[in-house]
């Protein structure tokens, strides 16, 4: 799943992201967690 520009046209949720680092930061925790939640599932990041 490859998602550009989510909130391009809702600038209140635009303003609440921090850097694209941090933001992907938080995706790379939540995969991960899901992963090992789910250790018959892979997952790549």
């Amino acid at each position: 799943v490859e998602v550009s520009d989510l909130f391009f046209n809702t600038p209140a949720r635009l303003k609440y992201m921090k850097s694209q680092q941090t933001e992907l930061g938080k995706i790379v925790d939540i995969v991960s967690r899901l992963a090992l939640a789910n250790p018959k599932i892979a997952f790549t990041v």
